[in-house]
Formats: C-alpha cells, sequence, structure tokens
C-alpha cells in the first residue's frame, strides 16, 4: 500500500473514466516543463499544474506537489488502485478535487463579432508564414501533424477551427471523417490524437472554452484570449488563428 497520497486541485471530465479503468497498462509517456503525460492504454492522463489550462484529461495539481513528484514518474512503477493512479509510494486521487467544465455552449454568434481580438495572435503563429490551402478539406489533410513539438502547429489549428464548430456549426461532415482517419493512421502525435479525439467529442481545455463562451463580449474576449495564447510554446496562437480562420469563413 502506497504510504502518501496526494489529492489534484482541479481535473477534466475524463479524469474520473481514466483512472478508473484498471484494466489498461499504464506508463509514463513524456514530460513537459509543467508535467507529465502519462500513457493510459491508447488514452493520455495529462498531470499539470497551470489552472488556467485544464485540458479533459487533465489533471492539476499545486506546484510544490508537481515539483516534488514529476521525477518520479520516470523511474516508479504506474498502477491504478480504486480509482487512483499509484507512482511508487505515491498515491494521486481526485478525491478532493474540483471537475472542470469542458464543453462549449452551443449558440448562435451575434451579427457583429470581434476579428480584431483574435489578429494580434494569429500574427504570432508560425503559420501565419504559410498560404493556406482554400479547400477546407485539403487544408485539414495538409495540416494534421504539421510542425514541431508534442502538438504540432496545424493540430492545434484544427482544435481551434473544432472549437467554433462546436459553438456555431459551420464545417461540413467530410472534415471529421477526414480528422477520424487521420487519427486511426497515427498521423500526428500521442499527445494531439488525444486533444483532437477529445475535440470531435465536443470537449475541450478549459481555456478554449472560455474564449468561445466569450466571443461576444469584447471584455472579457481579450482576457479569455490572453490566457490561452500562454499555452505552450505557440499551442496557444496556433488554436487562436484556427478560431480566427473559422471565423473568417463564416464571415464571407
Amino acid at each position: 500500500m502506497s504510504a502518501y497520497t496526494f489529492s489534484s486541485d482541479y481535473h477534466g471530465e475524463k479524469v474520473e473514466a481514466l483512472l478508473s479503468d484498471s484494466s489498461k497498462d499504464v506508463s509514463f509517456h513524456s514530460e513537459f516543463k509543467s508535467g507529465v503525460n502519462v500513457k493510459v492504454g491508447d488514452d493520455l492522463l495529462y498531470i499539470s499544474y497551470p489552472y488556467f489550462q485544464i485540458p479533459p484529461f487533465g489533471l492539476m495539481l499545486r506546484k510544490e506537489v508537481m515539483d516534488y513528484i514529476k521525477p518520479l514518474f520516470k523511474e516508479a512503477k504506474l498502477s491504478f488502485h480504486q480509482g487512483r493512479l499509484v507512482i511508487g509510494d505515491f498515491q494521486l486521487t481526485i478525491e478532493n478535487s474540483r471537475e472542470a467544465s469542458n464543453y462549449i455552449q452551443k449558440k448562435e454568434l451575434e451579427t457583429d463579432f470581434f476579428l480584431e481580438p483574435l489578429e494580434v495572435y494569429v500574427k504570432q503563429s508560425p503559420l501565419i508564414e504559410y498560404s493556406l490551402n482554400e479547400n477546407l478539406e485539403k487544408l485539414v489533410k495538409e495540416l494534421i501533424g504539421f510542425g514541431q513539438g508534442l502538438t504540432p502547429s496545424g493540430d492545434d489549428f484544427i482544435v481551434g477551427l473544432l472549437a467554433l464548430n462546436s459553438r456555431i456549426n459551420f464545417l461540413p461532415s467530410s472534415i471529421f471523417s477526414v480528422i477520424e482517419k487521420k487519427i486511426n493512421d497515427k498521423q500526428t502525435t500521442d499527445v494531439s490524437i488525444a486533444y483532437l479525439k477529445s475535440a470531435l467529442e465536443g470537449q475541450y481545455s478549459t481555456a478554449v472554452v472560455e474564449v468561445m463562451n466569450e466571443l461576444d463580449n469584447p471584455v472579457r474576449l481579450s482576457k479569455a484570449l490572453e490566457l490561452l495564447a500562454q499555452t505552450g510554446h505557440t499551442s496557444g496562437k496556433d488554436t487562436i488563428y484556427g478560431m480566427y480562420y473559422g471565423l473568417t469563413l463564416i464571415q464571407k
């Protein structure tokens, strides 16, 4: 039995199901500046500390706890026990944790929505250097897996497109088949696949949800964009570019 138990402070809507399925293999997957990814069967569990960015499969700890246990993920045996993640002599639980909302409110956009606040961050995306294919299906095929890092820029752009579609339907159904095939063929990273699979199910990181829910409010939208833009090296800005691109399509 493990000696020390820590509870997360917040968790995404998929986490309880991930922790409850002890039949799946669990192992260390990758690390990033503020946390780690743990492989759970074909899925991922994201464990980190910044609270403004809670993925559906994310479990958020206090920074001092994350800093303390982060080195153990590479060394200790990982397993599940009664809905807890066991890391050597430590356990992580969600028993005292609050579940975040990862769903975007479906509602019509006002006629005069706001593109200007997004343009500031679009210009900082590396994708701005490329001419994007005007055929949406071809564009999605080209962008999935395009770029560097745990979540390539092209994938983040697609998540932004899907997030806007969760607010207001505008994408043709063929787009979803293209994305599903790319996922099944593993045409991008495991981390991106986790985000894209969640997006196809209508679930997003809280920072993305906040932007989509505030598209009609210029003051709250600016604050939400500022938080999302802090995600990853360029991930937040690439996601905003996808949202912006979708808005320009709706505007035509």
